[in-house]
């Protein structure tokens, strides 16, 4: 392992308000300033721990930077793909008020614009409610739901009519907690 550090020199190389377009590509020693088009996959580090002594807390190895130590988080790569297909075909298959919410919250003009993260969290779980069953994405909710029953069985963690004790098929913005209308963020 080579012991130079890297400097990343400007750090920030995309906008906090547009999906990312390029990122700092990783190398055999780690992070480069190596700059590639296209956002990075999702993805996650596999630590590897040692043990410091027998019945005592397990420390992260300080080994050698490798590869094999990315994973690639298939799951959400495969949906961030969906999301952001249903995004550039114009948020087909949901309500008018839905969309007017979503055009409301990317006006360049607003005070409190959301970070794009923000708004593809928002996007996220309206596709996944709302959309993803009428364009044959029900695996989806189908993965979190064993994904969650797994983990966590007793609090599923999806905004659903089940959630909010709300009839079933009610629209996605009905189902958000209602707030006084002085209280909005612009």
């Amino acid at each position: 392992m080579t012991t130079d550090r890297i400097v990343i020199e400007r750090p920030v190389i995309n906008s906090a308000f547009a999906e990312p377009v390029r990122h700092s590509q990783f190398g055999e020693d780690g992070i480069t300033n190596e700059i590639v088009a296209g956002r990075r996959r999702s993805s996650y580090f596999i630590p590897i721990a040692w043990p410091k002594a027998k019945g005592k807390q397990l420390i992260l190895l300080h080994a050698e930077w490798t590869e094999n130590w990315l994973q690639e988080n298939e799951f959400i790569n495969r949906v961030r793909e969906k999301v952001g297909l249903w995004r550039r075909g114009g948020y087909q298959g949901v309500t008018r008020t839905i969309t007017r919410l979503l055009d409301y919250w990317q006006r360049p003009e607003r005070e409190r614009r959301l970070f794009f993260c923000q708004l593809e969290a928002v996007e996220t779980i309206i596709y996944i409610t709302e959309v993803a069953g009428k364009f044959g994405d029900q695996w989806i909710e189908q993965e979190l739901r064993q994904r969650n029953a797994r983990a966590n069985p007793l609090l599923y963690r999806l905004v659903g009519a089940e959630q909010t004790r709300q009839p079933p098929g009610l629209p996605f913005h009905r189902r958000l907690p209602h707030r006084h209308p002085r209280h909005h963020d612009s």
